[in-house]
């Protein structure tokens, strides 16, 4: 592995990491994704929680709505 793939894949760790630990946003996460060349389709995103507008996306682990 060259340097350049191995910088390249602890810079995407190293990301996935902090937005895990919500050290930075959604939108600075899918930045730095694009910066490393990784891209996300629609169902990706709304995989991640997209929550646009008052719509609901897609989600592995939706929380209960109770009323």
């Amino acid at each position: 592995m060259s340097l350049k793939e191995h910088d390249k894949r602890t810079f995407i760790i190293d990301s996935a990491n902090a937005y895990t630990a919500r050290q930075i946003s959604k939108r600075e996460f899918l930045r730095r994704m694009g910066l490393a060349g990784i891209g996300f389709s629609s169902f990706g995103l709304a995989m991640l929680g997209g929550h646009r507008r008052g719509r609901r996306g897609f989600e592995i682990a939706a929380p209960a709505h109770a009323e």
